[in-house]
C-alpha cells in the first residue's frame, strides 16, 4: 500500500467519514464519502444518507472543488439547479413527500460528472381527526356518518375507548381514513361509557361528544368532535366548537442590518397546529414598500434584492416551518433603511401579512 494512499485513509479515519452519526432531529444515518475524480470532486454533507426527518421542509447541502461546476438536484419527478458560490458549497430546500424518497445530485464540469444518490424518509406528526358529525338530524331516522383521518394510518386508533381499523393512504398526503354510522347502538355504547366524552359535568343530560385517540410508538395524538344532544325523542342537536384561530407567522428577526455588499438571511418562524387536516400547498411573496404597513408595491431598489430561499411548499399538521429570506446587496445600493411587505397564501387564499426591515450601511 502506497504511503499516499494510506495517509488517505487515516485522514478519512479521522473525519469520521463512510460511518454512522447521531445526526439531530433523525434517526442513526450515514455520512456518505465524496465521491472523486482527477479533477472534480462531489460531496453532500447535509442530510446524511437514511435520515428519517419528522419536518418535510429540509435544506440539502453540499461542496465541489470546482465553483464553476453545475449542480443539479433531481428529486420527485423534478430538477432544480443549485447555486455554486465561490468557495464550492451549495444548498437546495426540498419539500419532502411522505414516506421514503431517493435524491440525486449531479456534478458537472467540461472534463467530468459525478453523481451522489442518497435515501431520506419523512414520517409526519401523528394528528388525527374527527369530522362529519353534521348538520341536525333525527338520528333513529337517517343514521349520523362520522369521518376519522389520521397523518399515520399505522396508527392505532381509539374512538370511545373501542378499537376501530383505519383504512391506508385513501387521502391526500396519504393519510389514513375510516367512517361508520352512529346509531342507536352506537349511541347506547357512547351512553355506557360516559367517562370523559360528555358534558355531564355542566348538569346538562343527554350531552355527548366522541373521542378519537391515535397512538404511534411514543406519539400520542387525540381528537374531540363537536358536541351533541340526543333528545327522548331522538333528535340530535349539534353545538359546533369555533374553530383553531388562523396561524400567524412570525417574522424574525423583524428587521436585518447588512453592509452594501453583504448577503444575509433571516427567516420566520410558523408553527402549524390543527386548523390544517391534510398538507396544504403554502406560498408567500416579498415586495419592496415606502414604509412599514404600507402595503403599494415599488419596484426593488437597485443593488437590493430580497426574495423567499423556496416560495411555495406543504405544509403539514403539528409541524414548526422555518421558511428562510435571503437579502442581497450590491456596492451600488443606496445606504438606508427599506421596508419589505410579505403576503403569505394557503391553497392560493391569502390568509396573513406582515413587513419588516432592511437597513444598509456604507
Amino acid at each position: 500500500m502506497s504511503k499516499f494512499f494510506s495517509a488517505i485513509l487515516a485522514l478519512l479515519f479521522i473525519l469520521g467519514i463512510g460511518g454512522c452519526k447521531s445526526v439531530p432531529g433523525v434517526k442513526e444515518a450515514e455520512i456518505l464519502p465524496p465521491e472523486v475524480t482527477d479533477n472534480l470532486s462531489l460531496e453532500i454533507t447535509y442530510p446524511p444518507y437514511g435520515a428519517v426527518f419528522d419536518n418535510n421542509l429540509i435544506k440539502l447541502t453540499g461542496t465541489v472543488s470546482d465553483p464553476a461546476s453545475s449542480v443539479v438536484i433531481s428529486y420527485a419527478r423534478a430538477q432544480s439547479r443549485a447555486k455554486v458560490a465561490e468557495d464550492g458549497s451549495f444548498y437546495s430546500w426540498l419539500d419532502l413527500v411522505k414516506g421514503s424518497s431517493t435524491i440525486e445530485v449531479m456534478a458537472s464540469n467540461k472534463k467530468s460528472r459525478l453523481t451522489k444518490t442518497l435515501n431520506v424518509t419523512f414520517n409526519p406528526p401523528l394528528a388525527v381527526f374527527l369530522d362529519g358529525v353534521g348538520q341536525a338530524v333525527t338520528y333513529n331516522l337517517k343514521p349520523i356518518f362520522v369521518r376519522l383521518t389520521v397523518t399515520r394510518p399505522e396508527a392505532k386508533v381509539i374512538v370511545n375507548k373501542l378499537l376501530v381499523e383505519v383504512t391506508h393512504g385513501t387521502q391526500p398526503g396519504g393519510q389514513g381514513y375510516t367512517e361508520w354510522r352512529l346509531t342507536d347502538k352506537v349511541i347506547d355504547s357512547v351512553q355506557a361509557k360516559i367517562g370523559d366524552l360528555t358534558l355531564m359535568d355542566l348538569g346538562q343530560p343527554g350531552w355527548y361528544a366522541i373521542e378519537a385517540v391515535a397512538t404511534l410508538g411514543a406519539e400520542t395524538d387525540k381528537a374531540v368532535s363537536e358536541f351533541f344532544e340526543i333528545t327522548p325523542d331522538g333528535e340530535f342537536k349539534l353545538f359546533v366548537h369555533p374553530h383553531p384561530a388562523p396561524m400567524t407567522p412570525d417574522l424574525t428577526p423583524n428587521s436585518i442590518s447588512l453592509q452594501a455588499g453583504e448577503t444575509k438571511t433571516t427567516f420566520f418562524t410558523m408553527p402549524i397546529g390543527k386548523e390544517i387536516e391534510a398538507p396544504t400547498k403554502f406560498s408567500y411573496t416579498i415586495s419592496n414598500v415606502s414604509n412599514n404597513g404600507s402595503d403599494f408595491k415599488l419596484v426593488m431598489p437597485e443593488g437590493l434584492d430580497v426574495f423567499p430561499s423556496l416560495s411555495e411548499f406543504s405544509i403539514w399538521p403539528k409541524v414548526t416551518y422555518y421558511p428562510e429570506i435571503l437579502v442581497k446587496t450590491t456596492r451600488q445600493v443606496i445606504p438606508g433603511e427599506y421596508w419589505f411587505f410579505v403576503e403569505y397564501q394557503r391553497s392560493g387564499i391569502e390568509f396573513e401579512k406582515t413587513w419588516f426591515g432592511v437597513t444598509v450601511t456604507p
